[in-house]
């Protein structure tokens, strides 16, 4: 995009806005943000203890004097390395990601495809593991969080899309028809 104060084309993050609604929003409802300075946060980031400070920075980060506040969500967002990013919470993956053993059974139903972290809760910390876990494991066509949800990301959008519905539509080979239920009915 264009940036209106140097004229000078910029990365920008556009991500729903804190309390939103994906179903009715309008442009409005999106929070834009600088990915550069996104990225300068990790450099100000002192660990999970200063979790609420580091919060307060993201306005700073607002592209075009955007007031939608960004959600806590943002820095998952920010730091995956793809270009289009979906968060997802499909009563199916949810199932999963909240069973006792939901690290086995990601593991089990989506043959490696899907990474898999430990719940805590969302933030700068969080974001960097996903960014981390992304670039460490390039193969992965998403991540699922424990007890929270899935996050899938690629270039363009169209094939983050398609990617999602392939990653949950086909089961492994030798999974159990359950675990093949569930992932179909992931991509609705």
């Amino acid at each position: 995009m264009v940036d209106p104060l140097t004229g000078a084309q910029t990365s920008v993050l556009w991500v729903k806005g804190s309390g939103g609604d994906l179903g009715s929003m309008k442009l409005d409802g999106f929070s834009t943000l600088y990915l550069n300075k996104l990225e300068s946060l990790k450099e100000r980031y002192r660990g999970r203890e200063t979790r609420g400070r580091d919060g307060s920075f993201l306005p700073h980060c607002a592209f075009n004097l955007n007031g939608r506040a960004a959600s806590i969500d943002t820095p998952l967002h920010a730091y995956i390395p793809y270009t289009h990013v979906d968060h997802m919470h499909p009563d199916a993956v949810i199932a999963i990601a909240a069973s006792r053993s939901s690290e086995s059974m990601t593991a089990n139903a989506f043959g490696g495809e899907i990474g898999w972290l430990p719940w805590q809760r969302p933030g700068f910390d969080l974001g960097l593991k996903l960014e981390a876990l992304a670039k460490a494991q390039p193969h992965l066509k998403g991540i699922l969080l424990e007890a929270h949800a899935s996050y899938l990301g690629q270039t363009p959008r169209k094939t983050a899309m398609r990617r999602r519905c392939e990653s949950f539509r086909r089961p492994p080979t030798g999974s159990p028809k359950g675990i093949r239920d569930l992932r179909s009915a992931a991509c609705v």
